[in-house]
């Protein structure tokens, strides 16, 4: 008590409200301060710094820091010190983590404490009450235009919805066990989701549940104007399904090790677009929508163990994943705008699976209060294997019968391929030790080391057969052999001796090098026999500070600059065709890519009620080829003429640049209304060096977004909302004059305005009105949609009226 004493001689008790002066009961007046503020952080289940308020043993006996409850003695106790913020580091509950107590609460708890903290005669910890939340609504969604766009781009559904979209509740399934569980499910738009906990005192908890969600897809392809039609849609119904399901045991016993044992289950079935788009002729242009039939499962098991001993945190991780696929990719090969549909199709069916683990084991612990060290290793394998089959079939709109539509032997034939032998291997080793130090005053120093080295083994076998399915079978054997050696070295430096500023810096270097062979046999003659070295090196420095010289101001910038150099050179057993170092990619000899990044941001508070955030960022990328001299021939000559091209030396390969501004406010004009905006520009370019080539032009242009928000509490039961978002983009490509319409703009207009009202303390209702407008000129207005939407929704709450304690009287 007398640490306490002397404590409190330092805090300003004068700043106390009175203890209340009339009676104080434990369950009426004293209970739903805790509940409200309290029992979150220093209740049954994890309480911070050990101190829980939820019973008067514990109360009484304090915490890490040691007692904070004096019976009979409130002024002294540093509960009331806490809850009253009269301690600047331990204000409670903490800013952002709840309301502040009333003096009318603080007088309460203080007449409690002068009066003996009594607890009604409950000794026990506090039994979680009953409590049940469930929203209900229904809607409806019409849209005029593109309406396959529109549910591309809202991952919504038109039509008419509604379900739960969200309910919730939780309770005592006994005196130590309580359970609490949340989801929703909205017909019509195929999205529904269950979570649930169940946590029992001291032993631990399980948890699980299960999600899906759907994403439609445009079924139309590209567009370009100087075909008829100039776009072309399947008319079906792409949509992928994603689900999720899961369950966790944790095993959370004192004096145990920190357990989890988990399963989760991953799946995508269906139909998506693919921007692979099929041929259509005249003129020749690649805008057929194009399809794959998707089917995929992931099957994940996990170990977690983690335990503090002797001051050493220990953990290790173990993963292990199934992953199966099974897809079909179509796409149309000849489609001559004359006939009502394609003339042939290219199939492709692919399957693949692999097993892949990986475990991590991991080292920390403070040595000292200035120096804290950690490592760790991890170990991963991959056994996977996949299978083939790519076809061309003719339809009924072929010009010529199957029998003889197919094209003979040449690059450009019809392929009909298999395999059922296709394997990878893969190991990984990484380890890493790290360190942070900071025995000087304001300054802290950290770093760290890391190794990986991986090893991957591929072979493929593969039947192939050109122009026919019948036509001679031609074996094609091939396999891999890649090792890989990474080192990465960190280390930064963050300093605040500064008044009211702290600067940083941080450096990062990794070196790489790969062993590549590869060999292929074509119908048993060896093609390929590839052995090549490839090495990098990654030099990247970054530098900032953060200043608030002013209350009101707070200014922050960071500078970055990294450079990545890459070599590549076939070894003296190389044995690719044509010369030494000839071909591709052996005639490409190196690579330099040089990054600068700046970004600054300034934040004001103009007043109590207005902040603004302004901050600007710019991008600049270069890069470098340098290639070997490679001999090609002229065979138009006879005989043919031996060119040069390209010849040996260094090219720009090309150059990016972004400039991205974006502003934000935030204006409390009253208690009751708020306003909020923020918006953005970018500006950015991408060439490359082209060759002269008029199709290949910058992908150069502009992106506009602002997002607004006002919020109006009209009085205590109702409240009224508006957003209101507008995003526009214009990277239309000037390459006409090779008739190549890529690139795209757009604008997209999106309104939402609601408001809610509270009926009874139980029940509100809330109204919805949504808008869309999309306007895209690339595609000549065919992608364009204009949507409307409303929404109602009931809420209703239950919590349990009597508030009990175990073995207390409800």
């Amino acid at each position: 008590m007398a640490t306490y004493l002397a404590a409190a001689a330092e805090v300003d008790v004068s700043q106390l409200p009175p203890p209340f002066p009339g009676d104080v009961d434990f369950r009426k007046d004293i209970l739903p301060i805790f509940q409200d503020h309290c029992f979150r952080c220093h209740g049954s289940e994890k309480p911070k710094s050990g101190f829980r308020l939820d019973n008067r043993q514990t109360a009484l006996a304090g915490g890490d820091g040691g007692v904070d409850i004096i019976s009979g003695h409130s002024a002294d106790s540093a509960l009331i010190h806490y809850v009253a913020r009269l301690v600047d580091d331990m204000k409670m509950p903490p800013p952002g983590k709840g309301d502040p107590l009333s003096r009318h609460d603080i007088a309460l708890l203080r007449a409690w404490i002068d009066r003996g903290v009594d607890y009604a005669g409950a000794d026990q910890p506090e039994r979680a009450k009953l409590s049940v939340a469930i929203t209900t609504g229904a809607g409806h969604i019409s849209v005029s235009g593109d309406r396959e766009k529109f549910r591309e781009l809202a991952w919504l559904n038109d039509g008419w919805y509604g379900g739960a979209t969200r309910f919730e509740a939780s309770g005592p399934i006994d005196d130590h066990t309580q359970f609490t569980t949340s989801g929703h499910v909205l017909f019509g738009q195929n999205d529904a989701g269950l979570q649930f906990e169940i946590h029992r005192d001291d032993w631990g908890r399980v948890a699980g549940g299960f999600e899906t969600r759907r994403r439609w897809f445009d079924d139309s392809g590209g567009s370009f104007g100087g075909a008829v039609p100039s776009q072309f849609a399947t008319g079906g119904d792409p949509h992928l399904d994603f689900g999720k399901a899961w369950f966790d045991l944790f095993v959370e016993r004192d004096n145990w090790p920190t357990i989890r044992l988990g399963y989760e289950l991953q799946s995508r079935d269906g139909t998506e677009a693919t921007t692979t788009w099929g041929n259509v002729s005249p003129p020749e242009r690649n805008i057929y929508p194009s399809f794959r039939d998707v089917n995929e499962r992931t099957h994940i098991f996990k170990v977690d163990v983690a335990k503090d001993l002797a001051d050493w945190h220990l953990a290790d991780n173990l993963r292990v994943e199934w992953y199966r696929q099974n897809d079909h990719d179509v796409m149309a090969t000849a489609f001559n705008n004359a006939k009502p549909g394609p003339e042939k199709f290219t199939d492709v069916r692919q399957t693949y699976q692999h097993t892949q683990g990986g475990n991590t084991i991991t080292v920390e612990k403070s040595i000292r209060d200035w120096l804290m060290v950690s490592a760790g290793y991890l170990y991963s394998w991959l056994d996977g294997g996949a299978t083939f089959d790519q076809s061309s079939r003719l339809t009924d709109y072929a010009a010529l019968p199957p029998a003889v539509g197919f094209s003979g032997f040449g690059v450009f034939a019809d392929r009909f391929f298999n395999s059922n032998t296709i394997l990878l291997d893969q190991q990984a080793h990484v380890g890493s030790v790290g360190f942070q130090v900071g025995p000087w005053q304001d300054t802290v120093l950290y770093g760290g080391v890391q190794g990986d080295w991986s090893w991957q083994h591929g072979f493929s076998d593969v039947i192939q057969r050109y122009g026919s399915p019948t036509a001679a079978p031609i074996g094609v054997l091939s396999s891999l052999d890649l090792e890989r050696q990474l080192f990465e070295e960190r280390t930064g430096l963050r300093f605040t001796g500064l008044p009211f500023t702290s600067v940083y810096a941080e450096g990062r270097l990794q070196q790489e090098t790969i062993n590549h062979r590869s060999d292929q046999f074509f119908a048993g003659s060896p093609v390929l026999n590839r052995d090549t070295e490839a090495g990098a090196r990654l030099d990247e420095i970054r530098a900032g500070f953060n200043t608030s010289p002013w209350r009101n101001i707070l200014l922050a910038a960071h500078y970055q600059v990294d450079t990545k150099r890459s070599h590549y050179a076939p070894t003296p057993f190389d044995a690719s065709p044509g010369p030494l170092g000839g071909g591709y990619p052996n005639f490409i000899a190196a690579r330099k890519t040089h990054n600068d990044e700046v970004e600054v941001s300034l934040t004001t508070r103009l007043a109590s009620r207005l902040k603004s955030t302004l901050k600007y960022q710019f991008e600049q990328i270069d890069y470098r080829t340098t290639h070997r001299s490679v001999t090609n021939f002229d065979f138009s000559t006879n005989p043919p003429t031996p060119i040069e091209a390209p010849p040996a030396g260094t090219v720009d390969a090309g150059d990016q640049r972004g400039h991205v501004f974006s502003a934000g406010l935030n204006w409390s004009a009253t208690s009751r209304l708020n306003f909020d905006v923020t918006g953005s520009f970018a500006d950015t370019r991408l060439q490359t060096f082209a060759n002269g080539d008029p199709s290949v032009v910058p992908y150069d242009g502009q992106l506009w977004s602002v997002i607004s928000t006002a919020a109006w509490t009209l009085d205590e039961l109702t409240r009224m909302n508006v957003s209101y978002g507008w995003s526009m983009a214009d990277y239309r490509q000037d390459n006409s004059v090779a008739g190549l319409p890529l690139g795209i703009a757009y604008r997209w207009h999106q309104l939402r305005a609601g408001v809610d009202r509270q009926l009874s303390p139980r029940l509100s209702v809330a109204l919805l009105y949504s808008f869309q407008l999309y306007e895209e000129p690339t595609a000549a207005g065919l992608n364009d949609f204009t949507a409307h939407g409303a929404f109602v929704t009931l809420n209703w709450r239950w919590d349990q009226t009597a508030q009990t304690l175990a073995h207390g009287d409800p």
